[in-house]
Protein backbone atom coordinates (compact mmCIF):
# COMPACT_ATOMS: atom_id res chain seq x y z
CA UNK A 1 0.00 0.00 0.00
CA UNK A 2 1.52 3.58 -1.28
CA UNK A 3 0.23 7.20 0.56
CA UNK A 4 1.14 10.31 -0.85
CA UNK A 5 2.31 12.57 1.51
CA UNK A 6 3.77 16.45 1.33
CA UNK A 7 7.10 14.22 1.01
CA UNK A 8 6.13 12.14 -1.89
CA UNK A 9 4.78 8.43 -2.06
CA UNK A 10 5.66 6.58 1.17
CA UNK A 11 4.82 2.79 1.50
CA UNK A 12 3.02 2.42 4.61
CA UNK A 13 2.02 -1.36 4.48
CA UNK A 14 2.78 -5.14 2.43
CA UNK A 15 0.14 -8.17 1.40
CA UNK A 16 1.79 -10.87 1.31
CA UNK A 17 -0.76 -13.62 -0.33
CA UNK A 18 -3.29 -11.25 1.55
CA UNK A 19 -1.71 -10.60 4.51
CA UNK A 20 -0.97 -7.40 6.04
CA UNK A 21 2.96 -6.61 7.75
CA UNK A 22 1.23 -3.68 9.79
CA UNK A 23 -1.37 -6.64 10.99
CA UNK A 24 1.20 -8.63 11.54
CA UNK A 25 3.55 -6.13 13.57
CA UNK A 26 0.74 -5.14 15.05
CA UNK A 27 -0.48 -8.55 16.69
CA UNK A 28 3.41 -9.41 17.47
CA UNK A 29 3.96 -6.67 19.92
CA UNK A 30 0.52 -6.84 21.52
CA UNK A 31 2.10 -10.38 22.28
CA UNK A 32 5.12 -9.62 23.51
CA UNK A 33 3.60 -6.72 25.72
CA UNK A 34 1.03 -9.04 26.83
CA UNK A 35 3.85 -11.37 28.26
CA UNK A 36 5.35 -9.05 29.99
CA UNK A 37 2.96 -8.90 32.89
CA UNK A 38 2.56 -5.16 32.95
CA UNK A 39 1.96 -2.52 29.77
CA UNK A 40 4.66 -0.32 30.92
CA UNK A 41 7.34 -3.20 31.44
CA UNK A 42 6.14 -4.47 27.79
CA UNK A 43 6.81 -1.07 26.07
CA UNK A 44 10.03 -0.96 27.57
CA UNK A 45 11.22 -4.76 26.63
CA UNK A 46 9.56 -4.19 23.19
CA UNK A 47 11.72 -0.98 23.12
CA UNK A 48 14.96 -2.71 24.15
CA UNK A 49 14.05 -5.66 21.14
CA UNK A 50 13.81 -2.93 18.70
CA UNK A 51 16.87 -1.25 19.53
CA UNK A 52 18.67 -4.47 19.71
CA UNK A 53 17.94 -5.75 16.58
CA UNK A 54 18.68 -2.14 14.64
CA UNK A 55 22.24 -2.21 16.44
CA UNK A 56 22.82 -5.88 15.15
CA UNK A 57 21.38 -5.18 11.59
CA UNK A 58 23.83 -2.29 11.54
CA UNK A 59 26.85 -4.22 11.61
Amino acid sequence: MVRKTNDGFKIVDLYIQGVSLVITQQADFAARIDQAGTPQKGIDQLIALMRNTQTASAK
